[in-house]
């Protein structure tokens, strides 16, 4: 880290004594790009360094943490009320977030850290410290733990506070649903939605046999209200396959473009060995209270390791609104 800062300082040193030689005309020199990003990765190394050696500073002089503990903890009883948030920007400069009068603010911390290498930025209206983005996500904690299970908690994939607002990610991010999640769950101007409006396409093709291993939905077909739906894969490969528990899927629409199915984002990264003549039952989670399916093709897609390769491995199933056809829908044969 200090070898970084050396480098930087003595170029910034180079780079200005050349430029008060007015009197000599030297050859322009254009830095390509790779030499920028180099001096730039440098500068922004060395400012990172800067900004840790005043976080540990703060915690010491403000007494925010235990002496085994080192930096500034934000939510220490001893924090100043008036530092309302800290963070490195792009360059790795410290910034930090007040509430009072940012010249008084920055003269009680110049006299604190004795530097003032460091950026304030004021909390103006309309704004959120990341004191009051933690607040409100402790808030949203709550209110979600006690809606666990429930439609509106299904369509939420994630959430949390980035540096000026709360985060949501939602499985179908349509207004609709925006607002169901604000009427239901926790309304907040500093609330912003992400996530998939509109099905995205997605063409993509798979193989549901290939060197001995098979894919096959388990039965010829699902209920367009079913919550999931099953698959076998079957290994007839003479050698040990591997799977895991990542899967995607997709639909096709009324025009015959294939579209993306809502399902779940996150995954447990578990390798599962299937051995010779053996099979796995896998399978994929629907959203019906969330995203209503409708009856026709679907594709199921699962990647598997046969022999050190990685394998795509696809099926078709069927939804259906007709309850005769999936309630006496049989198993799908072994291959």
């Amino acid at each position: 880290m200090e070898r970084f800062t050396v480098i930087t300082f003595i170029f910034l040193l180079f780079f200005s004594c050349r430029s008060n030689k007015s009197n000599q005309q030297d050859p322009v020199v254009e830095a390509d790009s790779s030499t920028l990003d180099s001096i730039n990765f440098q500068i922004r190394l060395a400012n990172q360094g800067r900004s840790i050696e005043l976080l540990d500073k703060m915690g010491d002089v403000l007494q925010t943490n235990s002496p085994e503990v080192k930096g500034f903890t934000l939510d220490s009883k001893n924090a100043p009320a008036y530092i309302g948030g800290i963070y490195l920007n792009e360059t790795g400069r410290l910034v930090i977030q007040v509430t009072d009068d940012s010249l008084t603010s920055r003269r009680k911390l110049e006299k604190a850290l004795d530097a003032d290498d460091f950026i304030i930025e004021p909390i103006t209206p309309g704004n959120y410290s990341q004191k009051e983005l933690y607040a409100i996500v402790e808030e949203l904690n709550k209110r979600t733990e006690k809606l666990q299970g429930q439609p509106v908690m299904r369509n939420v994939a994630s959430y949390g506070s980035s540096l000026k607002f709360v985060e949501i990610h939602l499985l179908v991010n349509t207004p609709e649903k925006q607002n169901e999640f604000r009427k239901q769950v926790m309304d907040s101007p500093a609330f912003q939605f992400t996530g998939m409006e509109i099905a995205l396409p997605n063409p993509i093709m798979g193989v549901n046999d290939t060197l001995g291993v098979f894919i096959r939905p388990e039965y010829k077909a699902y209920s367009t209200n079913a919550r999931d739906v099953s698959f076998i894969l079957y290994n007839r490969s003479g050698e040990t396959i591997m799977c895991g528990e990542h899967y995607f899927a997709t639909f096709e629409d009324e025009d015959g473009t294939w579209r993306n199915v809502v399902t779940q984002l996150g995954f447990v990264d578990i390798a599962y060995m299937i051995d010779d003549n053996k099979e796995r039952k896998l399978y994929a989670y629907l959203f019906p209270d969330v995203y209503p399916n409708k009856p026709g093709r679907y594709r199921f897609f699962s990647e598997i390791c046969i022999k050190d390769n990685w394998v795509l491995m696809m099926c078709e199933f069927r939804l259906t609104d007709k309850r005769e056809e999936w309630e006496k829908a049989e198993k799908t044969p072994a291959p």
